[in-house]
């Protein structure tokens, strides 16, 4: 009987344990229960990038193409953005940008160069309140970018890269990477054929050049400076081989006039991504002869010091002024 008694009040205690824990026994519970609760809202360490999948992983690779061997920046405001952005010095791109006379580096790269510098700071810099200002920017060169050189495109794709990134995971931490060093593969004319002819009507010429897409924009322009510019426009002639096109080119104004024409994605410095047409001066009459005759001209150079401007027009082509 004895034995019975003190069974029952054993079990009587274990319950009465279970249902009212001690005061200790809760707090540690409690404590335990909210560290739990901080831990799992708190900010998680940076999991490995090959762990996590989409865009908020992903390593942003730093320009890498700098210009062919045979040449260098030759000097201006987008040339030397190029520069300061090649060496991620991206404040250093802004100034040069914001500070240069408004007009010198033409639109659309100089929202190019204000918009990337922006999302590089607010990206790696922590200057988060310059995304909406490099955002802007993108959506206002987004359908312009053939107009800009080949060493801009270049930065048009990694302000590009940069927005999505931050558009799709706005929280998430960018890690910026050096790559390997590349060579940029720029579209360039080599040669023109015919190279001269009469002014007095349109002509149809084959141009010769290398890393032409299929289709393919020719800027053309008559004359150069503001007062001397008589023509320009662009037109678009499809390349079945990446090598060779033919296009139809205007007629000239006057006596010695020269068109000067490169394709779009041209390097900005290098004024040898672009061949000359020369128009002849008008046909005279040879002395002692009634006959009219062509006078002989020189073999026309492929290639012209003119430098063309860094960003060609949008339209069809057409004539028009600066």
């Amino acid at each position: 009987m004895l034995a019975a008694i003190l069974l029952l009040a054993t079990a009587v205690l274990a319950r009465s344990g279970r249902l009212d824990p001690s005061p200790a026994t809760s707090s540690s519970s409690s404590s335990s229960a909210q560290d739990r609760a901080t831990t799992t809202s708190g900010a998680a360490p940076d999991p490995p990038p090959s762990k996590t999948p989409g865009l908020a992983s992903q390593v942003i690779q730093w320009l890498n193409e700098q210009a062919p061997a045979s040449g260098g920046a030759g000097g201006g405001s987008e040339d030397a953005a190029f520069v300061a952005m090649l060496d991620g010095d991206c404040a250093g791109t802004l100034r040069i940008v914001a500070d240069e006379p408004l007009g010198e580096l033409a639109e659309p790269g100089r929202s190019l160069y204000l918009g990337a510098a922006r999302a590089c700071l607010a990206a790696f810099e922590g200057r988060a309140q310059l995304w909406p200002r490099a955002e802007a920017a993108f959506e206002k060169i987004r359908g312009r970018w053939p107009a800009l050189s080949c060493e801009s495109r270049t930065v048009y794709k990694l302000l590009q890269q940069l927005v999505d990134v931050h558009r799709a995971e706005p929280q998430a931490r960018l890690i910026k990477r050096a790559g390997p060093i590349g060579t940029l593969r720029c579209p360039h004319f080599a040669r023109i054929t015919p190279n001269h002819g009469p002014a007095g009507r349109n002509l149809t010429v084959r141009l010769e050049g290398e890393n032409l897409p299929r289709v393919v924009g020719v800027n053309l322009q008559m004359g150069g400076g503001n007062a001397d510019l008589k023509y320009e426009g662009r037109l678009t002639a499809v390349s079945q081989d990446g090598r060779h096109l033919e296009i139809t080119i205007p007629p000239g104004t006057g006596p010695d006039d020269s068109l000067f024409l490169w394709p779009d994605g041209a390097r900005s410095w290098a004024p040898s991504d672009g061949v000359t047409f020369e128009y002849d001066p008008p046909e005279t009459t040879t002395r002692g002869s009634t006959t009219s005759t062509t006078e002989p001209r020189p073999t026309a150079p492929t290639s012209t010091t003119t430098v063309p401007p860094s960003s060609a027009p949008a339209t069809t082509a057409s004539a028009s002024s600066r």
